[in-house]
Order: structure tokens, then C-alpha cells, then sequence
């Protein structure tokens, strides 16, 4: 996605490694490098007092469920119609939290629409998501406050890093809890990264990791991006502990995903 260069990264790991993996195999990182934790800074971030939101509700419709699960199987225009539909139905409904569940609905199609490339599509749903949202709990609920975020990510996405700074900025200001913490510092390190600051970068980056340590945030994808900043930055010592470390917790999950890029990493550094 253009919100990040890792991710683009990544992607050109993923197809040129074909061209390596049957040669070489990817047991060359297992006999080449010891399976440490990254060195990354952790320091712990104290958060003395913790704003509370009222819980969301669950989204219970099978077209929302369905979507999702099309979704994770590329099926993408099929994805799209079980999220309409949901939509759709939830606004005929008239349960109760039926105007909140929409706003979920709405947000991850947005999500997806992101996913797809199709930046209009994406920000008219977000945005509506938002708004929604916002006039249920009040703009300074945390839940709100996390869910302007993906409008911050959308520009992100088509280069406008300078709103979507200032906008996270001000969030981070207002999020307290050490999850919502942990979403805003890692969109900021990532924008930094996408300016080309990776001084900036790398200071965010780690502060998302110290308070995705603090809470049962996955953090393979925080190692990820600092892989990336520090191949980028030429720092392949580093940037090879970072990805070990987000395989070692993607596979903890059954979702291990990084083999390939870290072999061809290998055989690059080498």
C-alpha cells in the first residue's frame, strides 16, 4: 500500500525470493542466524490513567461475517456485496445499536476499499463511519478517537502525510489507554517513515512497541516496519532480528508469513 514503504518492501521480497527459494531453500536462515528476540528499545511507557469508552457493540449479521471471510480468500468482489448488504439490512433493521453496528460495517468496508485502491469509495465510508460514531459516544471517546484514525490512514494512503501527521498527533494527545497508545504511535512512525525521517520513524516505532508490550497487542507487525526501516536504512544486522522476531510471533499465531523475505534478506546481507 503507498501509506508504506515496508509494505512495498515486503511485496518486492515476496517475488523475488521465487526466484531464489528453490535453489538456496529456506533453511539457510535457521543455520546461518540464532532465533533471538529483536534488540529493539522497549522501555516500558507509563500511561498513569487509562480513558474509558463504553464497549462497541458486537456486529452480528451474517453478510458482515460472510464479507470478512471472502475477503480472506481474495475474493473481493464478493466481499463487497456481503458488506453492502449488511449495510443495507442493519439500516432496515431497526434493533437496538443497529445505527453503531452500520458505522463498524461502514468502517471496514472503507477498510477494504483502501485495500482496493479506490481512495473516493474509501474515504466517504470512513469518514460516515466516523460520524456516526462520533454522534453516538461523543468525540472524545477512545473508541471514536481510534476510528478517526483510518481517515489519518486514507491519507496516508494517497501521500497527504503532512494532514495525516497533524491529525494523529492530536489523537495520540487525547488516546490514554496503552492499546490506543499503541495504534497511534505505530500510524506515526509509519508516517515519519513515509516522509523519509527514520530518526523520527524509529522513535515512534519503538515507543508503539513498548506499549504493545504492556497489552495483548500482536507485535509482529510493529517489528515488521521496523524491519523495514532498518533495511532501508542499511541497518541488516538489525533489520534481520526485527523480522525473526515478527516470524517467530506470526507463527506463535499459526500465521506465519515473513520465511521467505527473511531468506532472501539472509542472501542479500551475506
Amino acid at each position: 500500500m503507498k501509506y508504506s514503504y515496508t509494505k512495498a518492501i515486503f511485496l518486492l521480497l515476496f517475488i523475488l525470493s521465487f526466484m531464489f527459494v528453490s535453489a538456496c531453500g529456506q533453511t539457510i536462515v535457521s543455520e546461518k542466524v540464532s532465533d533471538e528476540e529483536s534488540e529493539a528499545d522497549t522501555t516500558v511507557i507509563d500511561s498513569s490513567e487509562t480513558q474509558v469508552s463504553p464497549a462497541l457493540p458486537a456486529v452480528n449479521n451474517e453478510h458482515f461475517d460472510k464479507a470478512h471471510k471472502l475477503m480472506d480468500n481474495y475474493q473481493y468482489e464478493e466481499a463487497e456485496k456481503e458488506f453492502l448488504l449488511a449495510i443495507d439490512e442493519l439500516k432496515s433493521s431497526g434493533v437496538a445499536d443497529s445505527e453503531a453496528c452500520m458505522a463498524i460495517v461502514k468502517h471496514d468496508l472503507g477498510h477494504f476499499y483502501l485495500k482496493m485502491e479506490r481512495y473516493s469509495d474509501a474515504y466517504d465510508y470512513l469518514l460516515s463511519s466516523y460520524v456516526g460514531l462520533r454522534d453516538i459516544y461523543g468525540e472524545d471517546s477512545e473508541h471514536v478517537l481510534l476510528y478517526k484514525t483510518s481517515i489519518c490512514l486514507y491519507d496516508m494512503s494517497i501521500g497527504n502525510y503532512d494532514t495525516a501527521l497533524a491529525s494523529l498527533l492530536e489523537i495520540n494527545e487525547k488516546v490514554l489507554s496503552d492499546e490506543g497508545k499503541t495504534q497511534t504511535t505505530n500510524l506515526i512512525g509509519n508516517v515519519y517513515l513515509n516522509m523519509g525521517d527514520y530518526d523520527k520513524a524509529e522513535a515512534w516505532l519503538k515507543d508503539a512497541l513498548a506499549y504493545a508490550n504492556k497489552t495483548d497487542y500482536d507485535t509482529d507487525e510493529i517489528y515488521n516496519d521496523l524491519g523495514g526501516l532498518y533495511m532501508i536504512s542499511g541497518r541488516n544486522n538489525e533489520a534481520l532480528k526485527c523480522f525473526l522476531s515478527a516470524e517467530k510471533i506470526a507463527q506463535s499465531k499459526g500465521n506465519g508469513v515473513q520465511e521467505i523475505s527473511i531468506t532472501l534478506l539472509w542472501l542479500i546481507w551475506r
